[in-house]
């Protein structure tokens, strides 16, 4: 008899466990990776490290506006490129057509779907050269889905995983960079862009 197995093999043979814990003993904040600017993703897309995502690593940019203010969530996902609607009390599926209404819709965090409270974003710079910028955020369950994130975060073989989300300048297909024009905030997803 033959047998095949998968499994997952983050922590094979480095001895870690895997367990999360909050960075301190009150706050209930974890510190975890959440994205690089300047690198590939495991996709071979690079974002680039433009002027507008460097002026978001300000104190006084907007991103840091709404940081100092308490006010950056993370969703439980991206967002899908649709809305369930109740018509005639059946829910629909509406899909999300118009450019504009889609860029908003990356642009606004809906209160339902937040899993987490982002209290700070950290940028790890190179120390030479042009290697890429990384990015850590602190963040707690909170939140509609916060159950869900807690658990990740207990679950040792979970790869509790972040993704930047941005909106981007329109792009050709088969474009392997992105130019950032708006940084909404860091979304818990199912596989990050980056290992």
């Amino acid at each position: 008899m033959s047998s095949l197995s998968f499994g997952n093999v983050l922590l094979e043979a480095n001895g870690k466990k895997g367990v999360l814990k909050p960075m301190d003993d009150g706050s209930g904040y974890y510190m975890i990776n959440a994205g690089r600017i300047g690198g590939p993703n495991r996709n071979g897309i690079t974002y680039t490290p433009n002027a507008y995502i460097r002026s978001q690593m300000s104190d006084d940019s907007d991103l840091g506006r709404r940081l100092k203010r308490g006010e950056v969530y993370s969703e439980l996902g991206h967002p899908p490129q649709y809305y369930l609607e109740n018509i005639n009390g059946q829910i629909v599926r509406r899909k999300i057509t118009d450019t504009a209404e889609w860029i908003m819709r990356l642009r606004t965090i809906l209160m339902e779907n937040v899993c987490g409270h982002i209290r700070r974003i950290h940028w790890d710079f190179p120390s030479t050269g042009n290697a890429p910028i990384d990015m850590r955020i602190e963040i707690i369950p909170f939140g509609t889905y916060k159950d869900i994130l807690q658990q990740s975060f207990d679950t040792p073989d979970v790869n509790t995983s972040f993704s930047m989300r941005t909106v981007t300048k329109f792009q050709q297909r088969g474009d392997i960079t992105r130019e950032i024009e708006y940084f909404t905030g860091v979304d818990f997803v199912p596989e990050a862009g980056m290992e």
